[in-house]
C-alpha cells in the first residue's frame, strides 16, 4: 500500500468512517477513534500520539504506528512540537532524608531515657577500640553506651553494636559481669554501682547493675543518698536503691 493510499486509509479510520475491506483482513476492528496518548490530549485526526504528520495505521485489527514511531502504551511524554520524545524526566524528590531521619523520638536520650523507650535501641562502642570515633585500637575493653537509636535500625547501626537484648527491649543480665573502668563494665549495659559516700569512688567497692528505664527515677519521700564523685543515686522507679551509678546514665 503506498504512502498517500495508507494516509487515505488511516485517515478514513481516524474519522470513525470505518476499515472498508480495502484494508485487509482483520482491520475493521479499528472502527472509531484513533490510539490516544498517555499524558497527553487526544491526538488530532491522522495523528498518532500527537504526531500530527505520521497517521495512525489501521493494522491487523489495531491501530499502529509507522517504523520509528510510537503506540499509546510506548508514548509516555509530548515535546511542545507535538512529538513524543521518550520516557518522561524523573519525578524530583526533593532532599534526601537526614541518615536518622525517624529516629528523632530516639536521638540524643541518655542511657536510662534510651533503655525506657520501647521504640529505642541503645548503642555500644569499646572505647579502647572504637568504631564510632577516631582513635587507636588499645589491648583493653571499655564498653561505652554512645548513641540511642530507633529499634527497627538495631541490626545495622551506623556504628557500635546494639546487644540483642537492645533489639527486643529487655534488662541486660550482669552475671559475671567486672568492672572495667570507673564507667563501665565488662558486659554492655551493666555499669558499675558504689556504696553511698563522697570523695572518689573506688573499683575496689563496685558492682556491676543493669542499666534499666528507672535507673534515675524515686519518688519516695526520703532525700537521696550522697553519692562518690561522678556518680548520682540509683533509682529503681519507686525509691532509692542507695547505689551511686555513673552520671552519664541519667544524663
Amino acid at each position: 500500500m503506498g504512502r498517500l493510499t495508507t494516509i487515505r486509509v488511516a485517515f478514513a479510520c481516524v474519522l470513525g468512517l470505518g476499515c472498508s475491506s480495502s484494508h485487509g483482513p482483520g482491520e475493521e476492528a479499528c472502527e472509531g477513534t484513533a490510539p490516544t496518548c498517555r499524558n497527553s490530549p487526544a491526538p488530532a485526526a491522522g495523528g498518532c500520539c500527537g504526531l500530527t504528520e505520521r497517521d495512525a495505521l489501521c493494522a491487523d485489527g489495531a491501530w499502529s504506528c509507522e517504523p520509528g514511531f510510537v503506540v499509546e502504551d510506548e508514548c509516555t511524554r509530548i515535546t511542545p512540537s507535538g512529538y513524543c520524545d521518550g520516557p518522561p524526566p524523573p519525578v524530583d524528590a526533593g532532599t534526601p532524608p537526614p541518615a536518622d531521619a525517624g529516629t528523632s523520638e530516639c536521638t540524643g536520650l541518655g542511657a536510662a531515657a534510651c533503655f525506657g523507650a520501647p521504640a529505642c535501641a541503645p548503642v555500644f562502642d569499646d572505647r579502647c577500640c572504637p568504631s564510632c570515633t577516631d582513635g587507636p585500637c588499645a589491648d583493653c575493653s571499655d564498653p561505652t553506651y554512645v548513641d540511642c537509636i530507633a529499634s527497627v535500625d538495631c541490626r545495622a547501626p551506623a556504628c557500635g553494636v546494639v546487644p540483642p537484648w537492645g533489639c527486643f527491649p529487655s534488662t541486660p543480665s550482669c552475671a559475671g559481669a567486672t568492672p572495667a573502668t570507673l564507667s563501665s563494665c565488662s558486659v554492655y549495659g551493666c555499669v558499675p554501682s558504689y556504696p553511698p559516700g563522697s570523695g572518689d569512688p573506688s573499683l575496689d567497692d563496685a558492682t556491676c547493675v543493669p542499666i534499666t528505664g528507672n535507673s534515675c527515677e524515686a519518688f519516695c519521700r526520703r532525700l537521696p543518698p550522697t553519692c562518690p564523685t561522678g556518680t548520682v543515686p540509683e533509682g529503681d522507679g519507686a525509691c532509692y536503691t542507695d547505689r551511686c551509678i555513673p552520671a552519664f546514665v541519667c544524663d
